[in-house]
């Protein structure tokens, strides 16, 4: 669960503020 946490705390800041940057490092899932 602790390894869980913090991949949905990024995904949470990415979809607050989501910056092109990131989103290209990043692909989230849909």
């Amino acid at each position: 669960l602790v390894e869980i946490l913090p991949s949905a705390l990024v995904l949470f800041i990415l979809r607050k503020l989501p910056p092109k940057r990131v989103s290209d490092r990043y692909h989230p899932i849909n």
